[in-house]
């Protein structure tokens, strides 16, 4: 997981996530989720590598600590490539 301290300062985050092609596990299974402020905010269940890039596009005005964080599961390798393509915020909340 990471950490952003976005401040209040933005009304959308966006992105579109998945497991990258070169993860070589056909059975790996990951789950996305974003927090705002320690509140869980979005989640995309379980993901793999046939679900392709899942869009993702989060309300997170109010927000001052953004995370993102990957699990896995299925009791593949603890290793497995996730990827946050296109990640973006947008709409200044002060505006």
């Amino acid at each position: 997981s990471v950490t952003y301290d976005v401040a209040d300062l933005y009304d959308r985050f966006s992105s579109e996530v998945g497991i990258d092609g070169s993860d070589g596990d056909p059975k790996a299974e990951i789950e996305f989720f974003v927090y705002g402020d320690g509140r869980e905010l979005w989640n995309s269940g379980i993901i793999t590598a046939a679900n392709g890039a899942v869009p993702v596009s989060v309300n997170i005005k109010g927000v001052r600590k953004l995370t993102l964080k990957v699990i896995t599961s299925g009791g593949q390798s603890a290793y497995v490539a996730a990827d946050w393509a296109y990640a973006r915020l947008s709409g200044l909340s002060n505006e």
